[in-house]
């Protein structure tokens, strides 16, 4: 689920199988993945570990 969320995305690939042609076609991707990945910022887990603080204090 999580690698068809991130192929959704644009940041990656999803295959049910690896074998070379999928390798192939990762790799012709990656400037793809690279730039869709260029403004990606997160915070670890802070948003996540914020809002359990809020429910369970």
């Amino acid at each position: 689920m999580n690698a068809a969320y991130i192929q959704k995305l644009g940041c990656g690939r999803h295959f049910d199988t690896l074998n070379a042609d999928n390798l192939k076609a990762f790799l012709f991707d990656l400037n793809a993945f690279e730039k869709n990945l260029a403004n990606y910022k997160q915070n670890g887990n802070e948003v996540l570990f914020g809002e359990l603080r809020k429910h369970l204090v």
